[in-house]
C-alpha cells in the first residue's frame, strides 16, 4: 500500500507501467512475467528435456490390474523433423524396468511402444497425415489387455478421433510396472530427445476414457515455474531444457 509520501501515476499509454516515487527515488514497476500464467510446455529438442511426477500408485495399479488404460496429449512439433522425438514414457535405460512410450520420427511416423513383465517390446506403428509444423494436434495411445489391442489416434479438437494405427500385439496382456516416473517429453535416461515444440496439456487415463489419474495442464502453472499440479493431486517437476512459457 502506498504511503502518502509516495506518488503513484498512471501512464496514459501504456496503463500497465507504474512508477512510484518514495522519498524523491522513482522506482518503476513494470510486467513480471513470472506473476502471468503459462500457455504451453516448451521443449527444446534435447535428451533430459521432460516434465515428470513420480511413480504413483494410481498409475502402477491401472498397469498390473491388468486393466485399460491411455495416454493424450495435446502437441504442436516440427513435424516434419526427422529426429526421432519423444511425447510421453516411462522408460529406463534397461528394458526390465519399462512400461511404455509414445514417440514421433521421420516421415509422419508415430509408434506406440509397451513393455511386459521380462522386458519384451511390443507395439504399433503408423503416419499420422500432413500437418503444418507448428500446428497442434491431439496424440493419443489406448492399451486394452482383453484383446492385446493397442491403437493410437490423432484428433484437432480432442473430441473426434482418428486412427493411425490399431491391432493386437501378439502375446501381449499386461505391461510391466517400473518405477521410474511418468515423463512427458524426452526420456530421462535414454538417448530419445523430447518435441521440438511444446505441449499444452496430458492425461493418463484409466480405463480407456475414463478418470485421469495423472496429468497436466499448462494453464494452471505460471512462466518459469519448476513445478506445476497435476489433475489427479501429483507434483510434476521440469527437467533440462524444458520451461513453462
Amino acid at each position: 500500500m502506498l504511503t502518502r509520501h509516495q506518488l503513484l501515476r498512471w501512464y496514459r499509454t501504456d496503463p500497465t507501467q507504474r512508477v512510484a516515487t518514495p522519498s524523491r527515488r522513482w522506482v518503476r514497476l513494470g510486467k513480471n512475467p513470472s506473476f502471468f500464467p503459462a500457455t504451453k510446455l516448451v521443449l527444446n529438442g534435447t535428451v533430459g528435456s521432460f516434465l515428470s511426477t513420480p511413480s504413483n500408485a494410481a498409475v502402477n495399479a491401472a498397469l498390473s490390474a491388468p486393466a485399460a488404460w491411455e495416454g493424450r496429449a495435446l502437441v504442436s512439433a516440427t513435424w516434419t523433423s526427422a529426429i526421432t522425438e519423444g511425447v510421453f514414457n516411462i522408460m529406463d535405460v534397461g528394458s526390465a524396468n519399462c512400461s511404455l512410450r509414445l514417440y514421433r520420427a521421420a516421415a509422419r511416423a508415430v509408434f506406440g511402444q509397451i513393455v511386459k513383465p521380462g522386458g519384451t517390446f511390443g507395439g504399433q506403428n503408423g503416419q499420422h497425415p500432413v500437418f503444418v509444423n507448428g500446428s497442434e494436434h491431439w496424440l493419443r495411445m489406448t492399451w486394452d489387455p482383453s484383446t492385446s489391442t493397442l491403437n493410437i489416434y490423432y484428433s484437432d479438437d480432442g473430441v473426434a478421433w482418428n486412427l493411425i494405427v490399431g491391432g493386437a500385439v501378439a502375446g501381449f496382456t499386461a505391461v510391466n510396472v517400473s518405477t521410474q516416473p511418468l515423463r512427458v517429453g524426452g526420456e530421462g535416461t535414454g538417448a530419445m530427445v523430447a518435441l521440438i515444440g511444446y505441449v499444452k496439456r496430458f492425461e493418463f487415463r484409466s480405463p480407456i476414457g475414463g478418470a485421469i489419474l495423472a496429468g497436466f495442464d499448462a494453464s494452471q502453472a505460471k512462466i518459469g515455474d519448476t513445478t506445476c499440479a497435476g489433475l489427479n493431486g501429483e507434483t510434476w517437476t521440469i527437467n533440462g531444457g524444458a520451461s513453462f512459457q
